[in-house]
């Protein structure tokens, strides 16, 4: 299937198991192309960030490793079709929509509405791969809708309970948002607080449905 035809159709929710079993290894290098663009475009106008920051290079780095601990639970709890290569692919490929962040907000407003526009538009690109994570644990699994989203929060409550017991919860949202100048009065910070302490109160409970959906789904495999 065409590249961008593939594409659109899983930022659109609209792919099926058969998609994700078609991906090759020019699907992966577009994905990863688009990763690069959207780390780039993290810190274009940024005069502190390192050439490392401004060569995007963290963010391609960064899907590797979220992919590979997204893989182990997915794989924890029995999946049929899961492969590094098809989990990998996937990652990337849900980067595009975080060249939202690269919009300079800045440059047309205020720092105070600035900050509050790429929090918004962290959210709202957060909720949207979150969801096409859960369609693709579905898919992949397979398994009941329930399960595939408990199965998907699972790793990504773990990092933001491991950020905020370093204390680099903050940094990261900064650095995601491409935030220049915030502070703790600003709308944003609402939301950073709301993800934080949801997923640090809710860890445990989902820890103990998701242990539950492994024993249950590989006891009856």
């Amino acid at each position: 299937m065409n590249l961008l035809k593939l594409t659109a159709r899983i930022l659109l929710f609209r792919f099926t198991l058969e998609d994700i079993q078609s991906f090759r290894w020019p699907h992966l290098v577009f994905g990863l192309f688009g990763t690069w663009i959207a780390g780039m475009g993290r810190y274009w106008d940024s005069p502190n960030a390192s050439l490392f920051q401004h060569l995007g290079l963290g963010s391609v780095i960064y899907v590797f490793v979220l992919s590979a601990l997204l893989m182990f639970f997915i794989w924890a709890a029995g999946s049929s079709h899961l492969t590094y290569f098809r989990m990998l692919t996937f990652v990337s490929l849900t980067s595009f929509p975080a060249i939202l962040y690269a919009i300079p907000i800045e440059q047309f407003s205020t720092i105070e509405t600035a900050t509050t526009v790429n929090a918004r538009f962290l959210a709202i690109v957060a909720l949207w791969r979150v969801g096409l994570l859960v369609r693709f644990t579905q898919l992949i699994g397979p398994m009941r809708w329930l399960t595939a989203v408990i199965t998907s929060l699972v790793p990504l409550m773990a990092i933001v309970a491991g950020l905020t017991s370093l204390n680099l919860h903050k940094v990261v949202f900064d650095v995601m948002a491409g935030f220049r100048e915030a502070n703790p009065e600003n709308s944003s910070y609402m939301i950073l607080m709301t993800i934080t302490y949801l997923s640090i109160f809710a860890i445990i409970p989902v820890l103990i449905a998701f242990a539950c959906i492994v024993y249950t789904r590989r006891k009856y495999r």
